[in-house]
């Protein structure tokens, strides 16, 4: 009995998430039977898990705002704080 087993996965992005995976597997079996019998041939397949790891860079860009939204000084250290809202 041989059998192969090939598993790939593809991953895009058009403005949404997408995952696709495509798991491709065959048999190529000869039972032999001599002249004048007869005989029963049948195939068990079992699932298997499958654990991989990958990892995935991604690189943003566009523009960034930023709002100063108050100031807070702190007189005991001559700080001062700026809390900012940043929009991506």
């Amino acid at each position: 009995l041989k059998a192969g087993f090939k598993h790939e996965m593809h991953f895009s992005n058009l403005n949404e998430n997408c995952q696709t995976e495509i798991l491709t597997w065959g048999v190529d079996s000869n039972v032999q039977v001599p002249p004048h019998y007869s005989t029963e041939a049948s195939i068990i397949i079992e699932e298997m898990n499958y654990k991989g790891s990958y990892s995935v860079v991604t690189k943003l860009s566009g523009n960034v705002t930023i709002s100063i939204r108050r100031q807070v000084k702190n007189s005991e250290e001559n700080r001062i704080f700026v809390y900012i809202s940043i929009t991506i």
